[in-house]
């Protein structure tokens, strides 16, 4: 039965790779902890696969075949478990949901398939199925940075307000203030940014019931989001930019952050308390600030805990330090 569930993040599992997954995965087993996968990493690893970069690409791969070695189970046939935040199990409906299970069965198969391949497929079914979870990484990241520049703007003028009044530090603090206290408005934004059904055309009242929900249940997501739309408003960063676009893939990691599930329905998990493993600073900084640090490992950390210290140390897969 299993002690604790662990879901990794797209880093961890480029960290792993082919090369460190057979000690990781036999340390776990020895330690009872069971992995499951986010949907979200999985199509941020098959989307990199066909990446600019080869280097990119290739990281991705040996990331993905990691993560089809370290979740697989099986039930008749091997399948691999997925895990969903609560932002996800609110926002689909019954329908939706069902369409969800079928959707994450096709991809839990479909990343087995791509395991077995030396190299990511070019052409055929493999190569088709990928490119169109390609597609809608870039969309997703596309739509999110342009939310998030758009909710920086006004950030930007509260800072510039303040700053004008006083130090910098003084501005960056009147903004979080600001982001914080606007509660509804901003926070149904957020929402929205991570929630595909709503969108700044729904109703007030509605994004407003969602926005308290959010406060209550998503507080690392939230801390997370405005940190980067603060960064975006003092231009330290443009998340039009795909580097930065892309971290609406961290803020779906602090969605499970803040899921504090067990997963109790399963037998096999023996109700065993969820915990998130990543490296970015950003994200263990937000986990901190909305008082979930408990939640969630660095590598190194998760290494530790389950007695490959002396791997982590080697490997440096320690958290960076927080800017």
């Amino acid at each position: 039965m299993a002690r604790e569930i662990v879901v990794y993040d797209t880093n961890a599992y480029r960290s792993i790779g082919r090369r460190h997954l057979d000690a990781v995965q036999r340390a776990q087993r020895e330690h009872s902890v069971v992995p499951v996968v986010s949907k979200f990493v999985a199509f941020e690893l098959i989307s990199a696969c066909y990446g600019d970069t080869a280097r990119d690409a290739m990281g991705a791969w040996h990331g993905l075949h990691a993560l089809a070695r370290h979740t697989q189970l099986w039930d008749g046939r091997p399948y691999i478990p997925f895990t969903q935040s609560h932002i996800e199990q609110r926002v689909l409906s019954p329908a939706a949901r069902r369409d969800d299970a079928a959707m994450v069965s096709r991809l839990g198969q479909l990343i087995l398939q791509l395991a077995e391949c030396a190299t990511p497929p070019i052409n055929g079914p493999l190569a088709e199925a990928s490119r169109e979870i390609r597609t809608y990484v870039l969309e997703r990241e596309a739509a999110y940075g342009d939310a998030l520049h758009e909710a920086s703007q006004m950030a930007a003028a509260l800072m510039l307000e303040q700053s004008e009044a006083g130090t910098d530090r003084e501005a960056q603090l009147g903004a979080m203030r600001f982001l914080r206290k606007r509660g509804d408005g901003l926070t149904a934004e957020i929402f929205a940014m991570l929630g595909e059904g709503f969108d700044e055309d729904s109703p007030d009242v509605a994004l407003a019931r969602e926005a308290t929900w959010m406060q209550q249940h998503a507080a690392t997501a939230i801390a997370f989001m405005h940190h980067q739309i603060v960064l975006a408003a003092g231009r330290e960063i443009d998340p039009r930019q795909p580097r930065h676009a892309n971290s609406v893939w961290d803020a779906r990691v602090c969605a499970l952050i803040d899921l504090e599930a067990k997963l109790s329905a399963d037998p096999r998990f023996n109700g065993a308390p969820v915990f998130v493993v990543t490296s970015e600073a950003q994200i263990l900084a937000a986990a901190q600030a909305a008082g979930h640090r408990s939640r969630v490992r660095s590598l190194g950390e998760h290494c530790d805990r389950i007695g490959l210290a002396a791997l982590a140390q080697i490997q440096g897969w320690l958290p960076r330090r927080v800017a």
